[in-house]
């Protein structure tokens, strides 16, 4: 997609993924990219404008935020294969302190209760599936 922040002039994520794409050599008539959108709901519409009925979508992002992303993609109708990257998993707990609440695992839980009550809220208003 595009820029997040309406307020930074960057160079949008989507362009950055099709350059690296294109210097690794894959077949580049296939890539495609949608700069317009701001979040990921309106990447699924964008994409939807872009694509039509034509193609099937590689969804790559996050493994948290892909249950969000999917329902997105979905709900405009789009054949989308999940690619999730970022686990946010680590090696199995050895001792008493790994059971102990800390500021990571509290950071990983809002992370995913952004993501639940965002995909309800989006659900809610017809925008998700």
């Amino acid at each position: 997609g595009g820029n997040a922040d309406p307020f930074q002039d960057a160079t949008p994520e989507a362009s950055i993924m099709a350059e690296t794409l294109k210097a690794w050599g894959p077949v580049t008539w296939a890539v495609q990219t949608e700069t317009r959108s701001r979040t990921t709901y309106e990447n699924a519409v964008e994409t939807r404008k872009l694509l039509h009925d034509r193609a099937r979508v590689a969804l790559v992002t996050s493994a948290m935020h892909m249950p969000r992303s999917m329902a997105f993609f979905r709900r405009q109708g789009l054949d989308t294969t999940a690619f999730p990257c970022e686990f946010l998993v680590g090696p199995p707990a050895s001792a008493i302190m790994e059971y102990l609440p800390d500021v990571r695992s509290l950071e990983q839980s809002t992370l995913a209760i952004n993501e639940w009550v965002g995909l309800g809220l989006y659900r809610l208003a017809g925008k998700a599936d």
